[in-house]
Formats: structure tokens, C-alpha cells, sequence
């Protein structure tokens, strides 16, 4: 009977080296995972504001930049917050002739949780094109 307790006694303290080696491991990985999740989640709601600015934008034939730019900030400022957009636009020349487009750019600022996120992440950002008129 003393074998038998005294194998008890040392399991029970392997136990605890395992869960106190396993640990540091396992909440690395749910944070990891939380800071991924918040990175694409600011990501994909900046991607968002991009087209809608450049939607608004392109709509009617002058490109209107400040519409753009209004619809984009105004998307963004519902679920992120620091978004910023900006909208410019482009006179470019291909083999048929030119055109005019626009060009709206929204970034938000992304501070991550642990760290795990990319290293180049330091924030998140979209560039999208519209052609509005062709000459």
C-alpha cells in the first residue's frame, strides 16, 4: 500500500509540471489567435471603406473627391475607431485614350494585443481605383 500512495504523490506533482509547462503555451496561442482575428476584422472593415469611398465617389462623371472621401470616413467611423480616408483624383493615359479616376486610400491605426500580429501591421490599409470617365 505505501508503493502505491507514494506513486499517487508523484503523479499528482508530475501533474502540476505538466500543466504549469503547458500553460504559457496554450494562452500564447488563444492570445495569438485574438490578435490575428483583430487585425483581419479591423482589416476587412477598412477594405470596406475603401470601396464604398471609391463607390460614392465614382458615381457621378467629376469624380467628386470629397464625396468619396465623406461615404469612406463615414463607413469607417461606424466600427473603427482613428479611420481615415482620402480621395485624389487621377488623370491617366492608356492606348485608346485617357481617362480620369479616382483614388481613395482609408487607413486605421492597429496596436496589437500580445505582438503576434506582423511586425509590418502597424496599421491597416486599402487603396482602391474607380475609372469614372472615359475621353
Amino acid at each position: 500500500m505505501a508503493v502505491l500512495e507514494l506513486q499517487r504523490r508523484q503523479r499528482r506533482g508530475a501533474n502540476a509540471i505538466e500543466f504549469a509547462l503547458t500553460l504559457p503555451l496554450f494562452l500564447f496561442l488563444v492570445f495569438g489567435l485574438a490578435d490575428y482575428s483583430l487585425f483581419f476584422h479591423k482589416q476587412a472593415f477598412v477594405d470596406d471603406a475603401a470601396r464604398v469611398a471609391v463607390r460614392e465617389g465614382g458615381v457621378d462623371r467629376d469624380c467628386s473627391t470629397s464625396v468619396g472621401a465623406t461615404a469612406g470616413e463615414a463607413v469607417c467611423d461606424e466600427n473603427v475607431r482613428g479611420c481615415d480616408c482620402t480621395c485624389t483624383q487621377k488623370d491617366f493615359t492608356y492606348t485608346y485614350g485617357s481617362a480620369k479616376a479616382i483614388e481613395c486610400e482609408c487607413r486605421a491605426p492597429y496596436v496589437p494585443v500580445i505582438g503576434l500580429a506582423p511586425r509590418i501591421a502597424k496599421e491597416a490599409s486599402r487603396v482602391e481605383y474607380r475609372i469614372c470617365e472615359f475621353e
